[in-house]
């Protein structure tokens, strides 16, 4: 059917931009989407799903901005999410102002961040920087479970926590005892992670803080002027790693020699003459993008493939993605079994120039999804997360059970 492989968004993603989009509907879209939003209220299969309200809890600042006040790069680098939700819940009118309107609650400790002073810049050995990091989980948990009626109605269900990298809750050395029945917002998709559980978790995008890549004016730019895409595929990042084919399960090197001889194709380790305007312009000049898995699944290069308009080519057998309910990734990404990687070079050329254009319109359409605006705006990373806590709640409000797992 020509119309599947136009471009165009099917219904159901329709759907979750128009539910990210708080204000009113028109007449028309009413008319032309039946049952896509609540305000329609002349039709009578009006859309179930509602946006939770969130009761932010005000927890001392040692367990939150007083970290960030002082280290900037916790706000800005791809782990800044822990961050972001909770400055953005703040301000947003997804916020319960009191907790007894609320059906969530957040619980804003930023503990990779923590735990990165003690790894990276006090240089503590693992051990001892766990140690502390699990303390600091125990004294906040110790507040909302004690000066807070809340926590114990549900034992936490209905309660919120960040996990901005892929270690996930496990920075949190006592969380199977303490916090196993809590929603959790990660990028880390990993189906094979014991720590990670796709019936009551949410993925959500890696932090791209940098505004050549995600505001809307610098990605226009590649759409008004499209530069020439001059390389086939690219890639920047660790290749050979010195735990040797534990890292990657032994994917980048192999795709190294699969590459060796190929002139259209970047893929090096990051070099310190390349900046970020060269990366950007880098991945802005390629067909393609590659997401070769690392020590997880996940990876930040994906999110920024989408808004540099390159095509991502995921190679990662057990990732799952964002609104995986919402999207269909196989309409703008190129996604390859590990097992297949010996073909990815024809895979790549068999694309013809026509669907690849196909697949770039289409990420126009959606690319916000995966970005974290400043502030946020109705479609961007921070409301579809929404939408996603709207469909958790509604199942954990349908659900019979009392855990999730």
């Amino acid at each position: 059917d020509d119309d599947e492989d136009d471009g165009e968004l099917s219904s159901a993603e329709e759907e979750a931009i128009m539910f990210s989009n708080r204000a009113l509907p028109s007449n028309a879209t009413c008319k032309a989407y039946p049952g896509s939003d609540p305000h329609c209220t002349r039709t009578p299969r009006a859309l179930a799903l509602q946006y939770p309200k969130i009761y932010v809890y005000d927890l001392p600042k040692k367990f939150n901005r007083e970290m960030t006040s002082k280290y900037k790069r916790c706000s800005t680098d791809q782990y800044g999410t822990e961050v972001f939700f909770h400055e953005a819940l703040l301000v947003s009118d997804v916020r319960a102002r009191t907790p007894f309107e609320a059906t969530m609650f957040f619980v804003p400790i930023y503990g990779e961040c923590y735990l990165w002073q003690y790894e990276m810049l006090k240089r503590e050995n693992r051990v001892k920087s766990y140690e502390l990091t699990n303390a600091l989980y125990l004294e906040a948990l110790d507040i909302v479970r004690n000066k807070h009626p809340y926590w114990n109605r549900t034992l936490g269900r209905d309660h919120i926590f960040v996990f901005p990298g892929a270690r996930g809750p496990t920075i949190f050395s006592d969380w199977q005892v303490h916090i196993k029945n809590s929603v959790y917002l990660t990028p880390e998709g990993d189906r094979k992670a014991f720590y990670y559980n796709t019936w009551k978790d949410i993925v959500i995008p890696g932090m791209e803080a940098d505004p050549q890549f995600f505001s809307p004016e610098s990605r226009q730019q590649l759409v008004d002027n499209p530069p020439e895409r001059k390389f086939l595929a690219f890639f920047r990042g660790t290749i050979f790693h010195r735990e040797g084919n534990s890292y990657s399960r032994g994917l980048r090197p192999k795709l190294a020699g699969i590459f060796a001889n190929r002139t259209d194709i970047i893929y090096d380790k990051k070099q310190k003459e390349c900046d970020r305007k060269c990366y950007h312009e880098e991945m802005s000049q390629s067909v393609f993008c590659l997401n070769p898995l690392g020590w997880t699944p996940w990876t930040l290069r994906f999110y920024q493939a989408v808004m540099t308009r390159c095509i991502p080519v995921l190679i990662a057998d057990d990732i799952e993605f964002p609104y995986e309910s919402e999207l269909d990734y196989s309409r703008f990404a190129l996604k390859i079994r590990e097992k297949e990687v010996d073909n990815i070079v024809q895979l790549m050329q068999d694309i013809t120039e026509e669907e690849r254009e196909i697949k770039r319109r289409y990420m126009d359409q959606i690319w916000r999804m995966f970005s974290y605006q400043r502030p946020p705006v109705p479609g961007d990373a921070f409301y579809m997360t929404m939408r996603e806590l709207a469909r958790k709640h509604r199942e954990f409000k349908t659900s019979s059970i009392h855990e999730w797992d």
